[in-house]
């Protein structure tokens, strides 16, 4: 019989490896359905080893030849050891016992079944969990896993009837042995949201099912859809509240369940995550929080655990009311009593805990009444003002809130004032300030106007506090502009005069780690830019007034900002001749840090000395100093400045061209440039002015007459830094102050 009955094992086996690509599992699933000595171990050791499945299918013919002789030994094998066993001993199916659970038996118990005889009435066998089970919580996965009917399937179980209803599910399967078993999840007494479990199998029949199997092909994933309350309503009182939905349009419907949460992030995460709502397709929910935002979401979940989100998975909102008025809150801007202020404020104030809309009043009569008309801002915290406004006028407003119950005054009833001032000079895009190279300037746009159309990527909304101005290069280049400095964050937008909308040629917001802007963009000969500088408006309300003191630079040089405390002396010495910088393409660089040589010191000392125009007379056929030939680039420079008397090298016949000038070399050129080659200092003194420069240092003389003249403040902390080299920077501080220039 055991050789009959194994050939059969295997027969199905091989079926069952069609099914899964697994023959070792199909081998193990069918050998515990059907073999006495596995049916003698529990339920749940048959479910684990059903469950280990392999990942990897034995496809070669090579395999298949070595699994057939395994299977004549084990025939063999069972042939030899088995015991004899008559034909009608054959036991009944394990009973799935789900073994994490302590279970309650109750013997006799009857069920009514649908059978091909009609309705019968069964004896059989009641097993009750005594724990109360959140099907939602990751903990039930694994039984879940277990009741499935995938799972109790591959033991022999198929499903006949499934039942659902708003208190729970009722599953009926039938087993080939004769066996008829009922599972029961049902709402729990005393909390509905919980699942009470309960299996029953009965005795052996001979009666067949009305249906051999309710089991049939995997269908398309069904829709469903959230009802009420619909999304983003107002109003909701939070005393009661019926959240509903659509049924589910799909096959396999378990049951549903509901989330409803404050933190809008389409994620489940309040107290207790999903909650249960078995086949009702609404559930009342009662005192929530009031004037709160909630936001909630319903999901089907099938019979294999897969959960289909209603709407797509659009998360849905409603907002509460409460039974108490707005609570106290107050205006923020303009500041009370403020003057100076823009024709075309922004009126911002704080939030009421508990309101559900605002209006404000502004008013030219200081009663603390309206006589003009409350406008509502709905929830926005912020009004913008374009027009009407005039200045020098002084204006009264408020601000109230309102929700059902009552409406609240900000600051206790208290009215605001603010005074508008004049708008500037270059409000406008039609009154622009005319620019060139260099340029600097410093306003306060505080009684600037709002710039509406102007939006774009640097900022999102109307440009608050927006000045203007305009250029016009007379060649092609490049045009350098920051706002560095300033006390507010600005943006920068150069545009272009079209039709039938301007055309934004280079916006930047933030600059250098600041909050202030700078652009380098390049123009074109002719062609006029229009540039608008503005309080960066994010589209959010301002915390700030709008505008603040601006800084405006437009500068020479790509690597001289207009925040570096050299560039007025560099722009001067530019605009001089005396040097036009280290490079001029792509962009027009200064080099500010670069040390100075010997060599082009004496182009500077002596362009100093005899203006931006000045050659030297020709070299000749000696410059005077044996490490300068005469092809030397700055021969003719080098033998002059010797010859003027301002120099007389390095050492014996040396000059040192490319050596690096000291800030004490620099005292005695230039006041020998500036007095005379004859000039002595006076004498130094008790002092030298400077801590690092004693009145023994061999120069203190000359460093502390360069201090009295005004051409050298130091290096900073009272130092003089007498050893240190000069850069470019330094230099042309230096030039400036010794020779005047403008």
């Amino acid at each position: 019989m055991y050789i009959a009955r194994f050939s059969g094992i295997l027969l199905c086996a091989f079926a069952h490896k069609a099914r899964t690509g697994n023959l070792a599992y199909g081998m193990i699933a069918t050998y515990a359905e059907n073999s006495p000595a596995v049916n003698k171990k529990n339920f749940k050791h048959n479910m684990n080893t059903l469950e280990q499945k392999g990942s990897h299918a034995m496809k070669t013919k090579t395999i298949l030849k070595q699994i057939s002789s395994w299977i004549v030994a084990l025939i063999f094998l069972f042939s030899a050891f088995a015991p004899a066993q008559a034909a009608d001993e054959q036991p009944g199916p394990e009973l799935p016992i789900y073994p994490g659970l302590t279970w309650e038996t109750s013997p006799a118990q009857e069920q009514t079944i649908e059978t091909q005889d009609g309705l019968v009435s069964m004896v059989g066998s009641t097993y009750t969990a005594q724990e109360s089970l959140n099907l939602d919580s990751q903990d039930s996965d694994e039984l879940l896993r277990y009741y499935e009917q995938k799972t109790l399937s591959l033991a022999g179980w198929q499903l006949i009837s499934a039942l659902r209803t708003e208190d729970g599910n009722t599953d009926t399967y039938f087993h080939s042995d004769g066996y008829y078993l009922v599972v029961f999840f049902s709402a729990c007494e005393g909390n509905t949201q919980l699942a009470c479990l309960s299996v029953w199998q009965s005795e052996r029949t001979d009666i067949l099912p009305l249906e051999e199997s309710r089991e049939t092909d995997l269908q398309a994933v069904g829709t469903l859809g959230k009802s009420a309350p619909s999304n983003g309503a107002n109003n909701i009182n939070n005393a009661s509240v019926t959240l509903s939905w659509s049924a589910y349009t799909g096959s396999d419907l378990n049951r549903y369940r509901y989330c409803i949460d404050t933190t809008n992030n389409s994620d489940c995460e309040n107290t207790g995550n999903w909650t249960n709502a078995w086949g009702n397709k609404s559930v009342t929910l009662t005192n929530l929080q009031g004037s709160q935002t909630y936001y909630w979401q319903v999901q089907a979940v099938l019979d294999d655990n897969t959960k289909v989100d209603a709407n797509s998975g659009n998360w849905w909102s409603f907002s509460t009311i409460v039974n108490t008025p707005p609570a106290a809150f107050g205006k923020l801007l303009p500041p009370n009593n403020a003057v100076n202020q823009s024709t075309t404020p922004v009126l911002t104030w704080q939030a009421s805990a508990t309101a559900l809309s605002y209006a404000y009043c502004i008013d030219t009569t200081n009663n603390s009444i309206c006589d003009n008309t409350w406008i509502s801002t709905g929830t926005n915290l912020s009004a913008t003002l374009l027009s009407g406004l005039a200045p020098g006028t002084p204006y009264y407003w408020q601000v109230r809130a309102t929700n059902g119950t009552g409406t609240t005054a900000a600051n206790g009833s208290a009215w605001h004032t603010f005074t508008p001032g004049n708008p500037l000079p270059n409000d406008f895009l039609e009154t622009a300030t005319a620019i060139t190279v260099p340029f600097s300037s410093s306003i306060n746009t505080i009684p600037a106007t709002i710039d509406s159309g102007t939006q774009n990527s640097c900022s999102p909304g109307s440009g608050y506090a927006s000045v203007w101005y305009k250029y016009k290069p007379t060649a092609n280049g490049k045009l350098y502009l920051d706002t560095l400095s300033s006390n507010y964050d600005t943006f920068i937008a150069v545009w272009k005069l079209a039709s039938p909308s301007n055309t934004l040629v280079v916006c930047n917001d933030d600059q250098y780690s600041t909050k202030q802007s700078a652009v380098n963009v390049s123009v074109v000969s002719g062609t006029e830019y229009f540039i608008q500088i503005g309080h960066r408006n994010a589209n959010t309300v301002p915390t700030v007034t709008p505008g603040g003191t601006l800084n405006v630079q437009v500068r020479s040089y790509l690597d001289v900002l207009g925040n570096n405390s050299f560039w007025p002396y560099i722009e001067s010495l530019r605009a001089s001749g005396i040097t036009s910088g280290c490079a001029e393409t792509p962009d027009q660089l200064f080099c500010p840090t670069t040390v100075v040589t010997r060599a082009q010191m004496a182009v500077f000392l002596l362009k100093g000395m005899h203006g931006a125009a000045y050659t030297p007379p020709a070299v000749g056929a000696s410059t005077g100093f044996s490490d300068v030939p005469t092809n030397h680039w700055a021969a003719a420079w080098i033998k002059q400045l010797a010859a003027e008397g301002i120099t007389g090298g390095c050492g014996t016949g040396l000059f040192c061209p490319e050596g690096s000038v000291t800030r004490t070399h620099m005292a005695i050129f230039l006041l020998r440039a500036k007095h005379g080659s004859a000039y002595a200092p006076p004498a130094v003194g008790a002092s030298t002015g400077f801590d690092d420069v004693p009145t023994t240092h061999w120069a203190a003389a000359w460093i502390k007459q360069l201090a009295a003249e005004g051409i050298t403040g130091g290096c900073g902390n009272n130092n003089y830094c007498p050893d240190s080299n000069v850069n470019r920077a330094q230099m042309a501080v230096f030039l400036v102050k010794t020779f005047n220039l403008p």
